[in-house]
């Protein structure tokens, strides 16, 4: 399987003990009718100025996994649910548009690397390599997180590695190894520099 270039984001795999909800929190109104950048199922998002939009640089804080939006069909008038937000959506804006970000501080994602992983990768923060892509029909995304391990105590990365992903023949050596992570830099949360 991680021989395979098969991206999926940053998907949630698991919170804090006991809870089955993926530490997934609701916004309400964090995106603007008709925000004309398309935000796919796992993408990493970032918040700023209140709005939810995509982590377009591997170097900004994470605030968590995109997981869907609930919002009012402006043509029908009907109750949606989205996995995704397709650009430039409209939608009516007298009921609240409700976005989903799995967004807890002890989630516990997993991630495929770009590239051959090494064993230092382990303990190390990673980032994600800051391009949006996805798939407009499932509305999954498909992006991955860069392979070169930042080890100095002095920079910053987006993701600790904390181990490697279960699936069958997921090898650290596989030429496109799943891994599992922490958010690392956190939009509301300390940062924690590689050791």
């Amino acid at each position: 399987m991680s021989a395979n270039n098969a991206p999926f984001g940053l998907r949630p795999i698991n919170s804090a003990p006991g809870l089955n909800t993926m530490g997934m929190r609701r916004y309400e109104n964090a995106i603007p009718s008709g925000y004309g950048t398309a935000i796919y199922k796992n993408s990493p998002v970032q918040m700023t100025g209140g709005t939810i939009i995509p982590v377009l640089s591997g170097t900004v804080p994470i605030l968590g996994s995109f997981q869907g939006i609930e919002y009012t069909d402006s043509v029908t008038n009907r109750r949606r649910e989205s996995n995704y937000w397709p650009a430039s959506l409209t939608y009516g804006t007298t009921t609240p548009l409700f976005v989903y970000i799995a967004d807890a501080e002890d989630n516990i994602f997993e991630v495929q690397l770009n590239g051959t992983g090494t064993s230092t990768l382990l303990g190390a923060q990673i980032n994600m390599t800051g391009t949006v892509s996805g798939n407009g029909t499932t509305g999954l995304s498909s992006e991955v997180a860069s392979n070169t391990p930042i080890l100095a105590g002095t920079v910053q990365g987006q993701l600790a590695v904390i181990g490697w992903g279960l699936e069958p023949d997921n090898a650290s050596t596989d030429a496109y190894p799943i891994v599992r992570v922490k958010v690392a830099r956190g939009e509301f949360t300390a940062a924690s520099l590689p050791v």
